[in-house]
């Protein structure tokens, strides 16, 4: 038997989180846990059920959705968002945009490099994250979706129970790439401490990265390039003593 999988936080009228899964199946008589909205929240392209999920493009018209605050073990999440934005470009020409997180666009049929930029500023926390990816695409024949190749990380860093990491100390903790329509490869990470105003060189390994805490109070802010990727998180989560 499977189960469909799924968590939601709220506070108040406003929707804090909402995360989703796969479909699982689970042995029985066997214990099994599993860890939800841990670690920082971002975009995640897993758990695709549909064919439009998360950003595709049938014929001429281009969907967008994507799950920008996912958890740190990949579960596509999203929130109740105060502010955000979504545009679409092609070959540097703004071809339309929307006042939320998700839109749908009509493009052109003719070949042409497409830029997705989303912003998104939850109503009930403090994690901002904006994603830009580039992608070539083109008129898509047929009645099937055809899902535009994108990539995204997720990060999992191990907390202290009351939410924060300790201060003055390499602090090395695990990344993700969750991916659609391509592969995954080793992204560049850079650290903030100051919101993104200096940005320093995080050590990447295939499966972690390590920063520098300072030795103080604060928050850490988090960016990514890969190839067709540029993603920063502000507010990814606080250091302290």
């Amino acid at each position: 038997m499977s189960w469909r999988t799924a968590f939601e936080e709220r506070a108040g009228e406003d929707l804090t989180i909402a995360l989703s899964g796969p479909a699982t199946a689970f042995r029985a008589l066997l214990h099994t846990t599993a860890a939800w909205n841990e670690g920082v929240a971002g975009p995640s392209l897993e758990a695709q059920e549909l064919p439009e999920q998360w950003v595709s493009r049938n014929g001429d018209t281009l969907v967008v959705a994507p799950r920008l605050h996912g958890d740190g073990a990949g579960h596509p999440g999203l929130s109740t968002y105060r502010r955000a934005r979504t545009a679409v470009y092609r070959d540097g020409v703004l071809l339309g945009e929307t006042g939320t997180a998700d839109g749908v666009f009509a493009v052109p049929p003719e070949p042409g490099l497409y830029r997705l930029e989303l912003h998104a500023e939850p109503a009930a926390f403090g994690t901002v994250v904006d994603v830009a990816w580039t992608f070539r695409s083109e008129h898509v024949p047929g009645a099937d979706w055809r899902r535009v190749p994108l990539r995204a990380v997720s990060f999992d860093p191990e907390l202290r129970p009351d939410g924060t990491a300790p201060a003055g100390r390499v602090f090395r903790f695990p990344y993700r790439m969750t991916t659609q329509a391509t592969a995954a490869v080793r992204p560049c990470v850079d650290v903030s401490y100051d919101d993104g105003r200096a940005w320093f060189p995080a050590v990447v390994t295939g499966t972690h990265i390590a920063v520098a805490h300072p030795a103080a109070r604060g928050w850490v802010a988090l960016r990514v390039r890969a190839e067709d990727l540029e993603q920063t998180t502000l507010r990814a989560y606080p250091f302290g003593p």
